[in-house]
C-alpha cells in the first residue's frame, strides 16, 4: 500500500472510532446528568475505551486522569458533595490546551519489520477485531480486501 491508500486506510478507522466514541460519550454524559456515575468513573471509562482501541494518549493527560481519579475518590470520602468538574474546569483555566506539547506526527517512532511479522501481527489484529468488534472489523475486511490477490 503507498501513502495515500495509508492515509485514507487511517481515516476511516479514525472515522469509525470517532463515531463509536461519540456514541458511548453521548451515554455517559447521559448518566452523568442523571447521577448515575460521577466525573471520576466517567474518566476512569474513557481512560478504558481508549485503552480497548489502543489508542495512545499523550502521558501528561494519562497522569492528569489518573491523578484526578485518585483525588476524587479520597475528595468523595471525605465529602460526598464534591464536584470534580469545576476542578477540571479550573485545571484547562489556568493551563489552556494550547499550552499543551504536541505530538511530531512526521516522524514515525516505529521499527521497520519485515513482510513476514507485519503479516502475522495483521493477522492477530483482525483476530482481535473480530472478536471484539465485529463491525469495525467487517470495515477493515472491507477496505483490505481491495488488496487480496
Amino acid at each position: 500500500m503507498d501513502k495515500n491508500n495509508i492515509d485514507q486506510f487511517l481515516k476511516i478507522l479514525v472515522a469509525h472510532f470517532l463515531e463509536h466514541f461519540n456514541k458511548v460519550e453521548a451515554q455517559i454524559r447521559k448518566d452523568l446528568g442523571i447521577m448515575k456515575i460521577d466525573q471520576v468513573t466517567m474518566l476512569l471509562q474513557m481512560l478504558k475505551f481508549t485503552a480497548r482501541y489502543q489508542v495512545r494518549l499523550p502521558k501528561q493527560m494519562v497522569v492528569l486522569i489518573r491523578a484526578n481519579s485518585i483525588f476524587g475518590f479520597l475528595a468523595k470520602e471525605l465529602n460526598i458533595d464534591f464536584d470534580m468538574s469545576r476542578t477540571v474546569i479550573k485545571f484547562f483555566q489556568k493551563y489552556p490546551e494550547n499550552q499543551f506539547q504536541k505530538i511530531d506526527t512526521d516522524t514515525i517512532p516505529y521499527r521497520r519489520m519485515n513482510r513476514e511479522e507485519a503479516i502475522d501481527a495483521l493477522n492477530n489484529w483482525l483476530t482481535y477485531l473480530f472478536e471484539t468488534d465485529p463491525e469495525l472489523y467487517q470495515l477493515v475486511n472491507n477496505y483490505v480486501s481491495k488488496y487480496n490477490i
